[in-house]
């Protein structure tokens, strides 16, 4: 590995080292800091698409993946042999603990010199932190509708004849299952005007949604034509 490319991670092995010496919670948490934002030497054979990564297990029968803090202890633990070594990161190492089907209990920083042990539980939890919120949204049908809904709906397309069909359907976001009502209005209408009949009908029927907020939009919006091909309307003009 050339000079350039060589890892050092001073700050990460000197925790390493006094948390050998000193256990505490309070120096455990500094080592993770660092090592969220560290990268490390994965010992690995095999090419690329295909490789296999080293477990060391222990008298338990545990097997914990083996990675390096730095290019000067994944040398000296090659002993002068070539052994393949891929960089990572502190989330791409959780990635792959933490993968059911690795079948491994977690990962171990230089094994057999100043080693320190990262458990599946802790990795799942710190994993689970970690990863960004589900920003996706489920969108339909709810299990029953406002008692006034359609009705005042109805109303609506008696008294402004520029819509021409509305969709209603139930957003659920993932991220914290948050509900809202999304409104897809179609028109001939465009720009200011269109959104004009947006904002005058979501004033309209808020009343009308059992507290629920509406998110009304137009049915040019790309998302939108997801829900308006492959949902009937919620109600168009000329229907009863």
């Amino acid at each position: 590995m050339a000079d350039e490319n060589r890892i050092e991670n001073k700050e990460l092995k000197d925790l390493m080292a006094t948390l050998r010496s000193d256990s505490s919670e309070e120096n455990m948490l500094k080592l993770l800091k660092a090592a969220a934002v560290s990268k490390f030497i994965v010992p690995v054979d095999g090419k690329e698409g295909e490789f296999k990564f080293h477990a060391v297990s222990g008298a338990n029968g545990r097997k914990h993946m083996v990675v390096f803090s730095d290019s000067e202890s994944f040398d000296n633990a090659s002993k002068g042999k070539k052994q393949n070594g891929i960089v990572a990161t502190f989330e791409d190492i959780l990635f792959v603990v933490t993968e059911e089907k690795m079948g491994l209990d977690g990962f171990v920083i230089n094994p057999g010199t100043d080693e320190v042990l990262f458990g599946k539980d802790m990795c799942d939890m710190i994993r689970e932190q970690i990863a960004p919120p589900d920003e996706s949204v489920k969108v339909g049908q709810p299990d029953h509708w406002p008692e006034k809904l359609r009705e005042m709906t109805m109303e609506f397309f008696k008294v402004d004849s520029d819509i021409k069909k509305i969709w209603i359907q139930l957003m659920r976001r993932m991220s914290d299952d948050n509900l809202n009502w999304l409104i897809i209005i179609e028109s001939d209408l465009e720009g200011d005007r269109e959104r004009y009949l947006m904002d005058s009908f979501r004033s309209y029927i808020v009343p009308y949604l059992d507290g629920l907020s509406p998110l009304v939009v137009s049915f040019r919006e790309s998302f939108a034509k997801q829900v308006t091909g492959s949902a009937d309307p919620y109600y168009e003009r000329g229907n009863k």
